[in-house]
């Protein structure tokens, strides 16, 4: 589910991720390595994002990622999700960072 999102990349908001979802790229890994998907201007803003935060996920990096930092934020640009809450959700931010230090490759757990 993580992995599906794309909001979290500077430059792409609700619009560009449907954009991605609707050429076809609807997760990290279905990212095509080279070709223009969404503009020259944002495509490698794109792929570099992905990059990161796949090895950040990976890697087990709970505090640094954009996906946790997003969850967190509360400031109505970069919270997720986008609308509805005035607190970050204690219960979903615990969940995923137990799964992303213990459940993925290179994680706590040495999976």
């Amino acid at each position: 589910m993580i992995t599906a999102t794309f909001r979290h990349i500077s430059g792409i908001g609700a619009m560009r991720e449907r954009q991605l979802w609707f050429s076809g790229v609807r997760s990290w890994a279905s990212l095509p390595p080279s070709g223009e998907v969404i503009s020259p201007r944002l495509d490698s803003r794109l792929r570099a994002g992905v990059a990161l935060s796949a090895d950040r996920l990976a890697a087990g990096d709970v505090e640094r990622s954009a996906v946790m930092v997003r969850m967190r934020a509360r400031d109505g640009m970069s919270q997720m999700p986008p609308l509805g809450s005035k607190r970050a959700d204690t219960a979903a931010l615990d969940l995923i960072s137990g799964w992303v230090v213990d459940d993925l490759p290179g994680g706590g757990n040495g999976m």
